[in-house]
């Protein structure tokens, strides 16, 4: 056996450009090259991968060309081929589903299999890639907070089935995934799930773990699903892709008030612009009516408390500013209560 060499950047530009070369009534060299470069430049800016390695995985490459093939025909024969049909930023949960399941393909051999048994097969490659990455993301202590002793003990069982998926080989007891962004897919593909998201263990384990720089990647993924299947979440993915004229398109041209509409999790597109920060996006969301005090069901909290926890300074001041002194003291003072309440159900834990 054999191990291909990661690609230069070079070397994936050049693999896309003749890979797409090859298709009927799309031979532009020139502008494949156009191509390939923005698409590899929006896939690393999409998952902060500076280094381009997730694209430099030869199998990765090639799974890229297939995924965008159609939409290299339609930018081959479109008559701006000197502007690339592409978003500044793409959705990330709409793209990685497209290797995942190209993976799946890759790692069974399906032919003669009944669609039926694919899903169950499919499934069940889902709920192993989900708890492997867990592992991978987290420490044990973090694990025992989300995951039964059972659960835990078949995720271990499970580090030695790493050949089918995306675990590259064991190291140290620890599963390496071939590229980081997957084991943030599927650990946030397995906590954003309806069932998970409203069990207090998992927003407990939530609160510790979101604002943490190192699982920003994480974050995306996670706010991202939380969109899927909800209806008026359009501004929320705008937002998160950082597209402020799509914000502003969409808060202009929708008849229905938007202002109140909610991911899963409770969350309006403020919550989420303050909690990355966004200064521009957060002053046309409070110019356009979005609710300062609204609280989510994530973590109980309004826009303001997560301005106060990503630290953003002027964010909080432009909140405040919004925040009615009689609003602000009743939320201070139920979350002190709450806090409370937590305090002295941990204190009785402790005693014997």
């Amino acid at each position: 056996s054999y191990t291909l060499k990661p690609f230069s950047e070079n070397d994936q530009e050049t693999f896309l450009n003749n890979n797409w070369s090859k298709t009927p009534s799309c031979s532009l060299k020139k502008g494949g090259c156009i191509y390939a470069k923005k698409l590899i430049d929006s896939v690393s800016q999409l998952i902060s991968d500076e280094k381009k390695e997730f694209t430099g995985i030869p199998l990765h490459t090639r799974i890229l060309a297939e995924a965008f093939e159609n939409k290299y025909k339609t930018f081959c024969n479109s008559p701006h081929q000197n502007k690339v049909n592409l978003p500044n930023y793409m959705n990330i949960v709409e793209f990685f589903p497209i290797f995942v399941k190209r993976k799946f393909q890759l790692s069974f051999h399906l032919a003669r299999i009944p669609r039926d048994y694919k899903r169950i097969l499919f499934d069940d490659f889902h709920k192993k890639q989900n708890l492997l990455a867990l592992y991978t993301l987290f420490s044990e202590n973090d694990l025992t907070q989300l995951l039964s002793r059972n659960k835990i003990e078949e995720t271990l069982n499970y580090k030695f089935q790493w050949e089918e998926g995306f675990i590259s080989k064991i190291v140290d007891g620890k599963p390496l995934i071939t590229h980081i962004s997957f084991a943030n897919y599927f650990a946030a593909r397995f906590l954003s799930s309806e069932k998970k998201i409203k069990k207090q263990n998992v927003k407990h384990f939530l609160r510790g773990q979101i604002f943490r720089k190192e699982n920003e990647l994480f974050c995306r993924f996670f706010n991202y699903m939380l969109t899927e299947d909800k209806y008026g979440c359009g501004v929320h993915i705008a937002v998160l892709s950082n597209d402020e004229d799509e914000v502003k398109r969409l808060l202009y041209n929708t008849v229905e008030d938007i202002t109140c509409a909610t991911d899963r999790a409770g969350r309006t597109a403020l919550h989420l612009a303050v909690a990355f920060g966004d200064f521009n996006i957060t002053i046309i969301l409070l110019e356009n009516g979005f609710n300062v005090n609204q609280r989510d069901q994530l973590l109980g909290w309004s826009p303001l408390n997560y301005a106060e926890e990503d630290g953003d300074k002027k964010i909080v001041e432009i909140l405040f500013q919004r925040v009615p002194v009689k609003g602000y003291l009743w939320n201070l003072t139920t979350q002190i209560i709450e806090y409370i309440q937590r305090l002295r159900m941990a204190i009785r834990m402790l005693l014997p």
